[in-house]
């Protein structure tokens, strides 16, 4: 409190408390109003309870929500129009066409993320872990994201070992995991470049399970050691993205990150100054009879 009504001109002068309620937990922020002697004229008390901090995450998943509406006959309509059902197309028509589709193809994704992280349920993962095909799940990726690589010019390579073992996982998570590597690397990847995708069974050690390895490159130019943290953080900067050397501005690499760790596997990212990253993730190989 000394702090918030301090003359000295660096000091904070917001403070955010988490207080016991009884049954519910209250958040207060407390913000100082300072004159021109930069002296505290006001303290504003801002009081939250978890009530009303669900009722907004219930909005904001409901807002977004709504926009699909309109987000599926915007791509409806340009599905048509680049199938040249409303006429022959130009090559820059069909070009800007497919620019609008593969930005409504990543806004959808970002209202996922949005309802992923937003929903009163977030905390709350229902999985079914079952074994699942990993080439298969990559495969579906990449064309999910075909517009996206078409727009950069991008090729994606699949560096795979013809048989590898299917993975227990829950099929949807690994999927959601996939499109946000994936769409990581299409974003940050300089244009006309190559994404690869490495993937390869390992055993750990004596008594450990064994796992599948997969890593996604790009060519973003790398990430900086000290940002490593940051990667995966939960946070969103508008118009830019959060760490230099990655394609993300929203919450999309936290929710990959919270998905593997919730199947058992872990995520990391390596990097290489200049060039680009390599986000890996291990996953448990599927064992009959184990759990």
């Amino acid at each position: 409190m000394s702090e918030l009504l301090s003359r000295e001109p660096e000091s904070r002068r917001r403070i955010h408390l988490t207080l016991p309620g009884g049954p519910h937990t209250i958040e207060a922020d407390l913000v100082a109003l300072a004159g021109r002697d930069s002296t505290a004229d006001a303290l504003v008390v801002t009081l939250r309870t978890e009530e009303s901090f669900s009722e907004r995450q219930e909005a904001i998943t409901g807002i977004a929500n709504e926009f699909r509406t309109p987000m599926t006959s915007i791509t409806g309509y340009t599905a048509l129009l680049l199938g040249e059902q409303a006429g022959i197309l130009t090559e820059m028509q069909q070009q800007f066409l497919e620019r609008v589709r593969a930005n409504v193809e990543q806004m959808g994704q970002l209202l996922n993320d949005l309802i992923q992280i937003a929903s009163s349920d977030a905390r709350t993962l229902e999985l079914t872990p079952e074994p699942v095909d990993l080439v298969g799940i990559i495969e579906e990726g990449v064309m999910g994201l075909a517009a996206r690589f078409r727009e950069r010019r991008l090729a994606v390579r699949m560096d795979l070992p013809p048989e590898l073992p299917p993975v227990r996982v829950d099929r949807d998570s690994l999927y959601q995991i996939m499109l946000r590597l994936l769409s990581n690397a299409a974003l940050c990847s300089a244009e006309g470049t190559e994404v690869v995708i490495n993937g390869e069974a390992q055993t750990p050690g004596a008594g450990q399970p064994p796992i599948i390895r997969i890593s996604v490159t790009d060519t973003g130019g790398g990430i900086a050691e000290e940002d490593f943290p940051k990667a995966f953080r939960r946070f969103y900067r508008a118009g830019q993205p959060l760490v230099a050397g990655m394609g993300e501005t929203g919450v999309g690499m936290a929710v990959a990150k919270t998905l593997v760790e919730a199947n058992g596997g872990r995520i990391w990212v390596e990097t290489q100054p200049g060039t680009g990253s390599t986000f890996n993730l291990t996953l448990p190989i599927f064992q009959q009879g184990k759990t």
